[in-house]
């Protein structure tokens, strides 16, 4: 099942990513649900008509959000309970997407990728302590790569804003990348009402909307399906007994 946040009341873009692993996915049955929007989590988990093995969240970070998952994964009373792979934006591959975005972007606006300053641009919330670490540790893979004279991290919601992110570049040569799975309301109406202040800097769109990222969702979930399955205890009692 691929979990999402959801955008303008429905699943948004992980409809499709859901469409395009079930094709690759035979004898797999792949949902969507949202935590916000339809169809919920709650409804999809309870029409279910097999055991939940695999939860994959197409999120950018976990956090606030991806707590929020467990703890309604708990109160659902989900037994065995299904495997939670990492957020996507946690995957270590999607810095390449991030990059080849960026370069793509940089050079369709003259701007000379080694030259530029990449600036990835999250949501960030100052209810949780972690909110801003996955996208820094997607910009730490990034800059040490090489590719841009830096690399660096802004947010919607929490310090450092995009706006004073920008404004401390003093015009040096800067592209921008969305860490979003949608291009919503942050993703595309909120970012692109900041860089109006900086119509020299180009913006790339966001990550999670991009082709690249079915691969690598689907990685993830062919390398989970290969793992030995979940037991129940009872299931296991009954195997050490045998």
């Amino acid at each position: 099942m691929l979990v999402t946040h959801g955008v303008a009341g429905g699943p948004g873009v992980a409809a499709s990513h859901a469409a395009a692993l079930a094709a690759r996915l035979p004898g797999v049955a792949v949902r969507v649900a949202c935590l916000r929007g339809e169809p919920r989590l709650e409804t999809v988990v309870d029409g279910l008509s097999a055991r939940l093995l695999l939860l994959l969240p197409v999120l950018m970070a976990d956090g606030y959000i991806r707590d929020g998952l467990e703890r309604r994964l708990r109160e659902r009373g989900i037994r065995p309970p299904p495997l939670l792979l990492p957020p996507l934006g946690s995957i270590p591959a999607l810095a390449a997407v991030l990059t080849r975005m960026a370069q793509r972007t940089a050079r369709e606006a003259g701007l000379d990728p080694a030259t530029t300053t990449l600036v990835l641009v999250a949501h960030g919330t100052p209810k949780h302590p972690a909110s801003g670490r996955t996208v820094a540790e997607q910009a730490a893979r990034i800059e040490r790569s090489g590719r841009f004279a830096a690399v660096e991290t802004a947010f919607l919601e929490q310090e450092p804003f995009l706006a004073d992110r920008l404004l401390r570049l003093c015009r040096r040569p800067a592209v921008v990348v969305g860490f979003f799975v949608d291009a919503g309301p942050h993703g595309r109406d909120d970012v692109r009402r900041v860089l109006e202040g900086f119509p020299a800097i180009p913006y790339a769109g966001v990550v999670g909307e991009r082709p690249e990222v079915v691969p690598l969702l689907l990685d993830m979930a062919q390398s989970a399906l290969r793992r030995p399955p979940l037991r129940t205890a009872s299931e296991a009692t009954g195997a050490a007994a045998g």
